[in-house]
């Protein structure tokens, strides 16, 4: 994995137009961001949490081979499925959802 380079952004004069040269669209591709894959989740009460010791196994509420989302910032992005590649998991895309629609001002039709 290639080391991300620093970026330094020029600093806005008050009443000066941004302009294209504020920022490269293309250094947008050199952003990190953190990718989210819950394999799951399970109730326990409070006894329950208090027996557990090494060893205990905990039965998550997903099946083997069930679809799990991807997300950014909380936000679904896609769907995979759960892989084992070697000693660590993987996942494997298998849909890309839609694009989120903001909620912004409603617009009339004239």
């Amino acid at each position: 994995m290639s080391v991300p380079r620093k970026r330094r952004l020029r600093k806005l004069v008050p009443g000066e137009s941004a302009g294209p040269a504020l920022l490269d669209l293309r250094d947008l591709g050199e952003l990190m961001l953190r990718l989210e894959i819950p394999l799951g989740s399970v109730d326990v009460d409070v006894r329950e949490l208090l027996e557990l010791r090494a060893g205990s196994v905990l039965r998550l509420d997903r099946l083997t081979g069930e679809s799990v989302d991807v997300t950014v910032n909380g936000t679904p992005i896609a769907r995979a499925e759960v892989r084992v590649q070697g000693e660590r998991f993987a996942v494997r895309i298998t849909e890309i959802l839609g694009t989120p629609v903001l909620d912004g001002p409603e617009e009339e039709d004239g």
